[in-house]
């Protein structure tokens, strides 16, 4: 690895966490209901108004040794850490597709992913907003990707029977057991990772969300549960006890499959 490859792997990191810092915020925004585009960042504890060198992605935090400079209260290890897997998102696409129309459309996804993922934990929804930028990256991008007119019907309909498949799964599973096994957004974002992916690539993707599914799902069963957000989640959200969010399952598994997708592929073929 050259000079000036190592120089631009260090320009698209701090890319990263610039826009992962973002990012990041956004999405705790988002899930807070609050205004994202407008206002300073302020400590949640205290209130005040963080300043330029409060805002250093990762340097910050580290220097602050995770406290607030004001309060003193501790700031969580995930922002710093959230701001560090941006940036190694955002560098595994550049490794993959170079400085190309591809990347640029790839990274507003993995943004887009990044923040209903985020936002998925925090409150159980997937915004709609992150679908429909999404979606507009692809169109946009499309022509420049010298996508013709049968390209991107295989894509549209790879979308369309992605979403359409999950949809029916997902009504048959809620009749058998009563009880919503997918949400509208789950199946949204399938459909949407489906016009990335294409056919083939849509049918391991959900594979894949399912095996990391049950990894967060086998994780999450070693933390003791918080007793008052268990009693009261199906009271005060409808979303019953034990539950987890499957947003960022097939986040990670559209992403893992938008880098890896032809070895993964091409890997399961050759068992046959």
């Amino acid at each position: 690895m050259g000079f000036e490859e190592i120089y631009y792997l260090c320009v698209i990191g701090i890319f990263g966490l610039v826009f992962g810092s973002f990012l990041t915020c956004a999405a705790m925004r988002i899930a807070e209901g609050e205004d994202f585009i407008h206002g300073r960042s302020r400590c949640i504890s205290c209130g005040h108004e963080l300043g330029a060198a409060d805002l250093i992605p990762v340097i910050s935090w580290l220097l602050l040794r995770g406290r607030c400079r004001y309060c003193r209260n501790r700031i969580s290890a995930a922002y710093p850490l959230s701001e560090i897997l941006f940036a190694l998102l955002v560098i595994g696409i550049y490794i993959k597709h170079g400085v190309s129309v591809e990347s640029a459309r790839d990274v507003v996804l993995a943004g887009c992913l990044f923040v209903l993922s985020v936002v998925d934990i925090k409150c159980f929804e997937i915004p709609d907003g992150c679908l429909v930028i999404a979606l507009a990256a692809w169109m946009i991008s499309a022509p420049f990707m010298g996508y013709d007119l049968k390209t991107t019907a295989f894509y549209v309909f790879s979308g369309l029977g992605c979403g359409i498949v999950m949809l029916g799964f997902s009504l048959l599973v809620d009749k058998a057991t009563k009880k919503e096994s997918l949400g509208g957004g789950d199946i949204k974002l399938f459909a949407l990772l489906g016009l990335y992916l294409g056919m083939a690539h849509s049918y391991f993707m959900v594979l894949v969300s399912c095996i990391i599914g049950l990894i967060f799902a086998g994780v999450k069963s070693f933390f003791p549960p918080d007793i008052y957000k268990e009693n009261h989640l199906e009271e005060d959200t409808g979303i019953p006890p034990g539950a987890f969010p499957f947003g960022p399952s097939i986040s990670l598994a559209g992403y893992v499959m938008l880098l890896s997708g032809d070895k993964i592929t091409q890997w399961y073929l050759n068992l046959f």
